[in-house]
């Protein structure tokens, strides 16, 4: 608290002033009054102004004593409010991150109530279907001795022809339905492929004939799609046919949030490919592919799986499935001509090589257990089937144990085999896997006696 005596301040500077005019008064009237006069008038006023000086001199010190210590006061005060504030913010982030934890708990509930819908509706829908049949054995048969069936009566023809009715109008209800909701959506993906189209970012350049939207199915077809850029002047990938499809748990954020936060399962057909070039017109040319996802796919494990933090992807159950059928290479416009060429393998050989009948691959992954079953190669030279199953060491992937491996190896061509396989008359060899994924032994399986 500060010395209230401060504000007397400017009153003793005033009353200085006015004792240092009477004192040049009083030395100016010195001629008029006596000497004894002047001096006890001169020293009176003297003491005055020194009296003065010390009060205002005592009064100046208290006041910057006082102002020093209300500047302290006045930092501590700002100090404790920094403090408080800062507190406010580690409060307020700590809120957020509370807030952040909570909408994810209500993101993964609704994600659940979403399944326990989706299950709900397929118990309803085999509840449905027991019903249907039940009615059609009560209506229409009767259990007779020995297990045997007996027709009906007439009258129980009536309810067979209402549960046909029924059948027949859910059946139209759920098409007409598909069929309006094929429209919406048909409308809303057009939209977004043209604003897609007509930004300069994208590299190439896009042509369809048209899309069918089957949001029953979840998917959605495009027809005679082809990729060109100017960059390339005569190189052209066809499509047939491209069909995408979602399951339903995807589609609906697709639909509402125009964003995919999660991905459960994803399928992708393609029909007829063909790739164009100015030396081939069928340079490259596949007769049908697919490929197939189920899971949980969510962007945080797409990041860590990034930055190689493999933990959660091997705890998780992921299944991918890949097939082709006729992929052909027009040899006259070889993609890989110097590196075929170098091959110390007959021209006869290099056109079969490119060419494969069948490619079929089927990964699963389940609680730390790598399976990779129906892998198949079919082609001219050799047919390749690989079963194998992977106990998968969290810690280091390299040291993960090969549990079950096989490699069978069958259909060898004629001439193929006289020179490396003279072992396999009969076009087959059979390999085993066994070790680690860094140190992986093959060997020859036994033959059985």
């Amino acid at each position: 608290m500060f010395s209230k005596d401060i504000v007397h301040l400017p009153k003793i500077k005033k009353e200085l002033i006015d004792k240092k005019i009477e004192l040049s008064r009083l030395k100016k009237e010195k001629k008029s009054s006596g000497t004894q006069d002047y001096n006890r008038k001169k020293n009176i006023i003297e003491k005055d102004i020194l009296k003065l000086h010390q009060r205002g001199s005592l009064l100046i010190k208290k006041g910057k004593d006082d102002f020093r210590n209300i500047h302290n006061a006045i930092e501590q005060v700002d100090q404790k409010i920094h403090n408080r504030q800062s507190h406010i913010a580690s409060v307020d982030n700590f809120i957020k991150q509370k807030l952040n934890e909570i909408r994810g708990y209500q993101q993964k509930k609704k994600e659940i109530e979403n399944e326990i819908i989706t299950i709900k509706s397929r118990k309803n829908e085999l509840e449905w279907q027991k019903e249907v049949i039940t009615l059609c054995l009560k209506e229409n048969y009767e259990v007779g001795t020995g297990g045997s069936l007996k027709r009906a009566g007439k009258g129980s023809k009536t309810g067979l022809i209402i549960t046909l009715l029924v059948l027949i109008l859910l059946t139209a209800s759920i098409l007409v339905a598909n069929w309006y909701l094929s429209g919406i959506v048909g409308r809303e993906l057009q939209t977004r492929i043209e604003t897609e189209l007509s930004r300069d970012y994208l590299p190439f350049e896009l042509s369809y004939s048209g899309f069918t939207v089957n949001p029953l199915m979840a998917s959605v077809t495009f027809s005679d799609v082809e990729f060109y850029t100017v960059d390339m002047p005569g190189t052209r990938l066809y499509y047939k046919n491209i069909s995408v499809g979602v399951s339903h748990l995807d589609l609906l954020p697709l639909l509402f949030k125009r964003k995919l936060e999660k991905l459960h399962a994803l399928r992708l057909t393609l029909k007829e490919v063909n790739l164009k070039t100015p030396q081939s017109a069928h340079a490259l040319s596949l007769a049908r592919g697919s490929f197939s996802f189920k899971g949980n796919l969510d962007r945080q494990l797409v990041s860590e799986i990034s930055s190689g933090n493999f933990s959660r992807l091997l705890k998780s159950n992921q299944q991918l499935k890949l097939a082709f059928n006729t992929l052909k290479h027009d040899s006259a416009a070889m993609l890989l001509p110097d590196l075929l060429a170098q091959l110390p393998i007959p021209a006869d050989w290099q056109n079969r090589l490119i060419v494969i009948d069948d490619l079929s691959l089927n990964i699963a992954l389940k609680q730390k257990k790598l399976t990779i079953t129906q892998t198949k190669l079919s082609s001219p030279l050799v047919n390749f089937q690989l079963e194998v199953e992977i106990d998968l060491n969290e810690q280091n992937l390299p040291e993960s144990e090969i549990k079950k491996g096989r490699i069978t190896i069958t259909g060898i061509a004629q001439d193929i085999r006289e020179i490396f396989a003279p072992q396999a008359p009969d076009g087959t060899i059979v390999l085993e896997l066994s070790g680690t994924l860094a140190d992986p032994q093959i060997s020859e399986a036994k033959k059985a006696e």
